[in-house]
């Protein structure tokens, strides 16, 4: 009984390693979701250009989100286009695995200063 109480602690350890883990993971901002974003920022209106915020860098061209609000399970990216501002929301097809696919909305981010990391 012993024996299995320990095996258990350690399937329990690895579930909280792993979670904690990919929690971490999905809550940095990668350039893979962010260009995944920007193709999705003119999915409301074919029309639209996005303009984002010009790159300091010497020599780019690149535009970058507004705003970028990231938790656990959720990217969330505020472009600029022609036609206004709207949020790309980005999420893994399972809570932590699995391809990123974005949906896209109307509005601005509205920074909540606990709720989540802002960049």
């Amino acid at each position: 009984m012993k024996d299995l109480r320990s095996f258990g602690s350690y399937i329990i350890l690895t579930v909280a390693l792993f979670v904690a883990y990919q929690g971490y993971q999905n809550s940095r901002p990668r350039a893979e979701t962010e260009e995944l974003s920007r193709s999705h920022a003119c999915d409301l209106d074919s029309s639209c250009l996005v303009i984002g915020v010009k790159s300091h860098r010497r020599g780019s061209d690149e535009s970058r989100p507004t705003r970028v609000r990231t938790d656990i399970t959720q990217r969330r990216y505020e472009w600029e286009t022609n036609l206004g501002s709207v949020i790309v929301t980005c999420k893994r097809a399972k809570i932590f695995l699995g391809s990123w696919s974005c949906t896209t909305e109307e509005g601005k981010l509205y920074v909540k200063s606990t709720s989540s990391r802002e960049f």
